[in-house]
């Protein structure tokens, strides 16, 4: 769950790496830059998951990407997974390629790889776009991307407010048979007893699934992260890399 403060306390320590997260005022309070590049930590791994009732195997992946204190590492980013040789993208060239907000209430993953289909890689979207250009149609698209809870269609945009939005999976399947997964009581706290935010239907479990043939080997998720512009108003990005390996 990315709760307001939680989102403003990553914007916070983004915004300081790149120019100050301050009110300006000379009585504010003290404010340490902190670089999430080399402070945040990212954990990636795959395995395989048993699809539907037909015996067919996915892929299955499991991320973190989160501060020291636990939250989210960063309110927007672009996750790249490439996988290890023969692993094939047999995801259909229907993609998601939306900018606009997700829903609060849930946001189901998109049944086609895009331009993913056909290759060695599963991703999302780059966000910005330089002006006058169009999203790419992608797997996640550009709301996808890696938080602390996993995948999740949660990329901060210019609209307002708090997004809570969950992926309907397994992804690369027909809508019909997607669920969005998501934890509740005995396990999790009781989220729909009124004191949580409007929208917010249960946790996110973490973990996504692709109806996408799994091959043994090495997959590699990079994740781009957005840290402000250069001197010629040209977007700048840092990156974080983990493996995770299928045996």
């Amino acid at each position: 769950m990315k709760s307001p403060l939680s989102r403003i306390a990553a914007a916070c320590l983004l915004g300081g790496f790149l120019a100050g997260c301050t009110s300006g005022q000379s009585s504010g309070p003290g404010f340490t830059p902190v670089n999430p590049l080399t402070t945040n930590v990212l954990q990636f791994a795959v395995g395989t998951a048993n699809i539907g009732s037909t015996g067919t195997i996915g892929l299955n992946t499991v991320v973190t990407l989160r501060q020291p204190n636990g939250l989210d590492g960063t309110l927007l980013n672009q996750p790249i997974i490439t996988g290890p040789a023969g692993f094939l993208n047999t995801g259909s060239a229907t993609g998601s390629c939306s900018v606009a907000s997700p829903t609060t209430t849930g946001v189901a993953q998109p049944s086609g790889a895009g331009t993913d289909a056909g290759t060695n890689q599963i991703t999302g979207s780059p966000q910005p776009l330089p002006a006058g250009s169009f999203a790419i149609c992608t797997t996640l698209g550009t709301s996808g991307g890696a938080f602390g809870f996993g995948f999740q269609p949660a990329n901060s945009t210019t609209a307002a407010g708090v997004s809570f939005g969950r992926y309907s999976l397994p992804a690369y399947t027909a809508s019909a048979n997607q669920l969005p997964y998501i934890g509740g009581p005995p396990q999790f706290p009781q989220a729909r007893d009124g004191t949580f935010p409007s929208g917010f239907q249960g946790y996110p479990m973490g973990f996504t699934d692709f109806n996408v043939p799994p091959v043994l080997g090495t997959y590699n998720l990079n994740v781009v992260i957005p840290t402000g512009f250069n001197s010629a108003n040209v977007a700048t990005f840092g990156n974080l890399s983990a493996n995770g390996t299928l045996n």
